[in-house]
């Protein structure tokens, strides 16, 4: 907008530097070179319109171009914050059945813990008793024996 506004103010600068005063003209042929200078002017002008015309048009095409990638990255974007969400979803989804997972394995641990106590609780006496079996075996032969060597 800028540059427009200069090469308006770059016109208007042209056309004062060629238009002479009224009182200049005095004679026919001064009118008639009047008149030459107004259409030379006139195709300065004509020529400068068409050139701001051109600049102007091509301005307004670069715009049009980028509101279209505006909006083509706009939607774009758009996609991605889609497939983005969709993905957090997943990712959330998986991560409530992993917990559930997780509690149910914890779960099944604390079990086996609980059996092993028990077995360990259940074995610890049953070798004590086995202990106290061999040794009231053991002892009644060895008392036997000593009393056959004493024989």
């Amino acid at each position: 907008m800028q540059k427009i506004h200069h090469e308006m103010q770059r016109i208007d600068a042209t056309i004062l530097a060629d238009v002479r005063p009224q009182s200049d003209l005095g004679t026919t042929e001064d009118l008639d070179d009047a008149t030459c200078a107004a259409e030379e002017l006139s195709q300065k002008i004509n020529s400068e319109l068409r050139r701001v015309d051109a600049t102007l048009l091509a301005a307004i095409r670069q715009q049009r171009n980028s509101v279209n990638k505006a909006k083509e990255d706009l939607a774009n974007a758009t996609l991605a914050a889609r497939e983005l969400s969709r993905n957090i979803q997943e990712m959330n989804s998986k991560a409530e059945k992993d917990e559930a997972m997780i509690q149910e394995i914890c779960g099944d641990i604390k079990k086996l813990d609980f059996a092993k106590k028990n077995i360990t609780t259940v074995i610890t006496p049953l070798h004590n008793l086995t202990m106290l079996g061999k040794l009231s075996i053991i002892t009644p032969f060895n008392y036997i024996g000593s009393w056959y060597a004493e024989i």
